[in-house]
């Protein structure tokens, strides 16, 4: 998702009566005027609790006026009041149903609790105003988030088109990191198209060149970098950069346990059915890489004192908020673990799941929970195995290779000699 669309111009509306009380306020366009102009002066100098008094005085003047709706809305948006920011909007659009500003920033405040009214509002943004391209890039990420691959992927070129070619977003400080942005989100569908759909070549091509354009807008873009590399085999990567791994999990943070529901997804489960099993309790358990903290809740009535570690804060948070946690950090998990051994705490498990496929080389993993944990301590984890045959010492295969999806597998063999270190 993008800007929120903040003042917009005045365009005059119909002349009515407000009444305010028992006293009629007569309309009056000028001084609607005045108020209107100096409310924008002051949502621009961000003076926002003073633009609000200015848009309701304009209203006033002028209560059918979507453009101060629009703007009264938004000004209530930056201050966190989303109900009445939303009561805004919805008075603009009806005041004025051709009103694609209301309808782009009533989409983006209903992003996130109710995508499919956002869609229908994002769609009115475009079809009113089809140069709108930060309209047609959050309609994308909606439908993305609704896993309907061709409209999201529709909607990402269009915008791309047009932050590349409408004269308005030329030279803007943003339209760099827009699209890259769009350009990486383009290359994620595309890694999920059948080769059919793409041009020709096939779509792991295609998804290359779409990568490479992603860097030519920004260099440092971590999920491009990333993604390009493995989609090249590049075999000196021996595990996913910090950066990468932060900004994959904070921008899937919101989403991320919705987006689980689909997929089958028990690895917590299988951890905890295996772990229970092993001993009754434990006392100090290191969740490596927790994210949302979906395998907290699980261990919780088994364990002394549960520590989350994760790199991404936005995952941090959401875990937070299931209250299971004695506490959470943020880190890299050797790191962390080195620190509490260095501290004379002597952890009973160190449990990862779904975290070691974005590490190649385990060792730093393996050693740094071996300081950590006391005797008898156990290191749990999943990960993605890949068969000794398929292990290629020719694409830098060493028990562990990069997969052209950006995650790594290992093979058994490779584990074991690990674990017997």
């Amino acid at each position: 998702m993008w800007r929120k669309w903040g003042v917009v111009p005045l365009i005059l509306a119909a002349v009515v009566v407000a009444v305010q009380g028992d006293e009629a306020v007569k309309p009056d366009p000028a001084r609607a005027y005045a108020h209107f102009v100096q409310a924008n002066t002051y949502y621009t100098d961000q003076e926002l609790e003073r633009a609000v008094e200015e848009y309701k005085t304009a209203l006033k003047f002028d209560p059918l006026h979507a453009d101060t709706m629009c703007n009264l809305g938004s000004a209530l948006q930056d201050l966190g009041d989303y109900p009445l920011s939303r009561h805004y909007y919805s008075k603009a659009v009806q005041a004025n149903p051709y009103h694609a500003v209301a309808h782009f920033n009533l989409g983006l405040l209903l992003h996130d609790e109710d995508i499919d009214t956002a869609i229908e509002h994002y769609q009115s943004a475009v079809e009113m105003d089809p140069a709108m391209a930060d309209a047609w890039s959050n309609l994308g990420s909606a439908y993305h988030r609704e896993d309907d691959l061709e409209d999201a992927l529709g909607c990402y070129q269009e915008a791309i088109r047009l932050y590349e070619t409408e004269e308005a977003y030329q030279g803007l400080p943003f339209t760099d990191d827009v699209l890259a942005t769009l350009n990486y989100h383009v290359s994620i569908i595309l890694g999920r198209l059948p080769d059919g759909r793409c041009l020709q070549g096939g779509c792991l091509s295609q998804r290359m060149e779409i990568l490479r354009r992603c860097l030519r807008h920004d260099p440092e873009h971590a999920l491009c970098k990333h993604n390009l590399e493995s989609a090249l085999g590049d075999s000196s990567m021996t595990k996913a950069s910090p950066e990468y791994v932060k900004a994959l999990f904070d921008y899937y943070a919101v989403s991320f346990d919705e987006s689980l529901k689909g997929l089958d997804y028990s690895s917590p489960e299988a951890l905890r059915e295996v772990l229970g099993g092993l001993r009754p309790r434990y006392g100090e358990v290191f969740d490596a890489g927790c994210g949302t903290g979906l395998l907290g809740p699980l261990f919780r009535d088994i364990t002394d004192t549960l520590i989350g570690v994760d790199l991404s804060e936005g995952m941090l948070e959401a875990a937070l908020d299931r209250d299971v946690y004695d506490a959470l950090a943020v880190g890299e998990i050797g790191e962390i673990l080195r620190m509490r051994a260095g501290e004379g705490v002597r952890g009973d498990l160190v449990v990862a799941a779904d975290v070691l496929v974005y590490i190649g080389e385990l060792e730093d993993i393996f050693v740094s929970s071996r300081e950590y944990l006391g005797d008898g301590g156990v290191l749990a984890f999943t990960c993605e195995l890949i068969a000794p045959q398929d292990c290629d010492e020719a694409k830098g295969c060493k028990g562990w290779q990069l997969l052209p999806s950006g995650r790594f597998a290992h093979t058994k063999g490779y584990l074991h000699q690990l674990a017997e270190m």
